[in-house]
């Protein structure tokens, strides 16, 4: 009996039994089988009729038990046979305790088995699923190969994901190999700017610089709407995050602090001070706004001429457009020629739409004509429960290249919330991912009331008491990668 094993359109289930008359099993080819009483007494227990004909060889059989499409047998001496294609009874192993796929068996196709040191059945379905034990295990997708590796069974998604079974559905965890880390990067002659080049950014010392930061809001968007840089004051920010290297400051729509707001100026003066960057960052969400969009060029050219002289202070496009990547790339130059026009020379950090479509369908020529731009891409739990792992995303951007060649990437957002206000149950994963990016890491945010995710403060919200995992994980990784450029 071979190990690869053709799907049926209509099978008696793995695992499915029968010890007495009443009952049947449902082989791949459609043959029946069921037990009846013997006329011959010595042929007891039962004999299998097969199709509603006698089985004649069939004699003193306890047992009928369905197993990835064979009808299999257990007699009085514990023997166990399956029927093959021809009617054939053939002897073999105790199907309860199939023997595992050697380690190394590879499947992509939706028409053969693997068996875990467990000995579970995995098979990928036609919609690129798992089924185990022909159950489907819903929280898969994407699949596109299954495999065996020293026992577990294994996926591979279509994104490059690795994850390993682990012995109850949605179980899966996560063992992508790390991608090789990139030759170390050498320092440039000083230019007085933070300034991109080869894929890499450089401080105005020619040394490279890694984003090591945090998102704070201009305002409570989700609360009373009020300003929030009075609570969260840069002595704060950098007392709770030794190591602070990077602040994207997000102003949402509909409450964008004026271009001469004192309070702002003096707010961001204070952080690029104490030498870390600040971002300032148009949060809009929903549809790319036009490439001539008024009041957003207006807002993002009136900040670049108040903080033209300041090598420190970035700028940032729309947040997390949509609308298609030619609305999205057209966007993105119509902020950044408009930042352009004032004489600001400072990094624009460009913030893409969704993975995969929103990316890989932008125009080449718009992101072409720009210069020291760096690409603004977040990372949550949902991307990841959809096989997308952090490294595959860099890789779709790599396609594109500006006026400076290689564009670098900050995961200028990321978390543990996945989505929603939920935790997402893979947020470890997304950290380890988010957090180890060569161009460095925004984490969000610094909050103002406990929720179930995204919270890097805990009561009294200033900054004296950091949440207890994200919150720490988060400020670990600002203070251990400190001068570590990946």
């Amino acid at each position: 009996m071979s190990g690869t094993v053709t799907l049926a359109h209509l099978i008696s289930p793995t695992g499915a039994n029968v010890t007495a008359p009443g009952s049947r099993i449902i082989d791949q080819w459609g043959h029946t089988y069921e037990l009846r009483l013997p006329t011959d007494p010595t042929r007891a227990p039962y004999v299998i009729w097969r199709d509603g004909v006698l089985n004649a060889a069939s004699a003193r059989v306890t047992r009928l038990y369905a197993y990835a499409g064979w009808c299999c047998q257990l007699n009085s001496d514990g023997n166990w046979w399956y029927c093959d294609a021809s009617g054939n009874w053939v002897a073999w192993q105790n199907p309860t305790k199939h023997s595992a796929s050697p380690s190394g068996t590879i499947i992509t196709g939706t028409d053969a088995y693997l068996w875990d040191n467990a000995g579970r059945r995995f098979n990928i379905t036609p919609g690129r699923q798992i089924a185990i034990n022909d159950t489907l295990d819903p929280i898969t997708a994407n699949v596109k190969q299954l495999q065996i590796k020293a026992g577990p069974a294994q996926q591979v998604t279509n994104s490059g994901g690795v994850w390993n079974y682990g012995g109850t559905p949605g179980s899966w965890t996560n063992v992508t190999p790390a991608p090789p880390p990139p030759p170390p990067p050498q320092p440039i002659p000083a230019s007085g700017l933070y300034k991109v080049s080869n894929g890499r950014i450089y401080a105005p010392d020619g040394t490279p610089f890694r984003a090591r930061g945090v998102n704070v809001c201009y305002t409570r968007a989700w609360g009373d709407g009020s300003i929030d840089i009075g609570r969260v004051t840069p002595a704060r920010l950098l007392a709770a995050f030794p190591g602070l290297s990077f602040v994207r400051f997000a102003c949402w729509r509909g409450a964008l602090p004026s271009p001469q707001d004192a309070a702002v100026i003096a707010w961001v003066n204070a952080l690029t001070a104490a030498g870390v960057v600040v971002e300032i960052e148009l949060h809009y969400t929903g549809n790319a706004v036009a490439a001539s969009d008024v009041t957003a060029n207006a807002w993002l050219s009136g900040m670049a001429g108040t903080f033209k002289g300041n090598p420190r202070v970035w700028y940032g496009t729309q947040n997390e457009p949509h609308g298609g990547g030619a609305a999205i790339s057209a966007m993105m130059k119509g902020q950044h020629d408009a930042i352009r026009a004032v004489g600001a020379t400072a990094p624009v950090m460009l913030c893409c739409g969704d993975p995969m479509g929103e990316i890989t369908s932008m125009d080449h020529a718009a992101i072409g004509a720009m210069s020291n731009v760096v690409w603004d891409m977040h990372y949550y739990s949902w991307m990841l429960f959809n096989g997308m792992n952090w490294s595959p995303i860099c890789s779709a951007l790599t396609a594109y290249q500006s006026k400076d060649g290689a564009i670098p990437v900050i995961c200028a957002e990321t978390g543990d919330g996945d989505g929603s206000s939920a935790r997402g149950s893979n947020w470890q994963s997304v950290l380890q991912q988010s957090l180890n990016n060569p161009g460095g890491f925004a984490a969000w945010v610094i909050n103002w009331v406990s929720d179930q995710a995204d919270c890097l403060w805990a009561v009294p919200f200033d900054g004296s008491v950091i949440q207890s995992d994200y919150g720490q994980m988060v400020a670990a990784a600002i203070k251990t990668s400190a001068g570590s450029f990946g």
